[in-house]
């Protein structure tokens, strides 16, 4: 059991590095958006709409992460 624990220890660790990048891609693809806009290659709205975009797939990636990381849990608790 104290082996099993380490794991989801470790998963745990993954799991929030996983999140890290998910995060910084997704600051990336904002900063990208704006630098489009100051540079009059995209309007205002088309930014705004871009951001809403990213921002739900970056909540659809953590989420899809958070259930990877609560099955990999359970299923390294089971005897």
């Amino acid at each position: 059991e104290e082996r099993r624990l380490e794991y989801i220890k470790l998963a745990k660790a993954k799991l929030e590095g996983g999140r890290v990048m998910v995060r910084q891609i997704r600051g990336d693809a904002m900063r990208e958006l704006k630098k489009s806009e100051e540079g009059k290659t995209i309007s205002e709205d088309q930014r705004k709409y871009g951001e809403r975009m990213i921002q739900e797939l970056t909540d659809e990636m953590v989420a899809e992460i958070d259930t990877i990381g609560q099955k990999k849990e359970a299923e390294l608790l089971q005897v």
